[in-house]
C-alpha cells in the first residue's frame, strides 16, 4: 500500500473527528453561531432550507452530523470496502457544503472532495492502526 494513501485517508478521518469536536463545543457552548451559516450560500433553496428546518431543530441536526462524521471517522480507519464507501460518502458530504461556503471555503471543499474520490479508487486490506503499527515495527528493524 502507497504510504500517501493510507496517510491521506487517516489525514481525512482526524479533519472529521476534528469536524465532530468542533461542531459538538460549538453546539454546547454557542449555538447562535449556527445561525447565519447559509447566508452565503448562492442557492437560495440552502438558506430557506436552513432557517426553516435546521434552526428550529438544530440539536437534532448537528446531532445527525455529529454521528455522520464519527461513523466515516470510523469507516476510513476500517479496512476493505468500508473505507471506499466512508470515502465516498465523505466526498458527497464535501460536496454537499460548497454552496454554503461559495464565498469562502467552498473551493477547498471541492478539492477535498476530489481528493477524497481520488483516494476511493484504491483498496485498502488493512486497517490504518494495522497500517500504523506495521510502519512502526518496520521502522524500529
Amino acid at each position: 500500500m502507497k504510504p500517501y494513501r493510507e496517510s491521506g485517508r487517516i489525514v481525512f478521518a482526524v479533519i472529521f473527528l476534528l469536524g465532530a469536536i468542533a461542531n459538538s463545543i460549538i453546539l454546547m457552548t454557542n449555538p447562535g453561531m449556527y445561525l447565519g451559516f447559509a447566508d452565503l450560500s448562492i442557492f437560495p433553496f440552502y438558506r430557506e432550507a436552513w432557517t426553516r428546518f435546521v434552526i428550529p431543530h438544530l440539536v437534532f441536526f448537528v446531532g445527525l452530523i455529529l454521528l455522520f462524521e464519527l461513523g466515516l471517522v470510523c469507516s476510513l480507519l476500517y479496512k476493505g470496502l468500508v473505507v471506499r464507501l466512508g470515502l465516498s460518502l465523505a466526498a458527497i458530504f464535501m460536496l454537499s457544503l460548497v454552496p454554503f461556503w461559495w464565498a469562502g471555503g467552498g473551493l477547498l471543499n471541492l478539492v477535498f472532495a476530489l481528493v477524497l474520490l481520488w483516494l476511493a479508487r484504491f483498496a485498502y486490506p488493512v486497517s490504518s492502526i494495522r497500517w500504523i503499527k506495521q510502519r512502526t515495527l518496520n521502522a524500529n528493524s
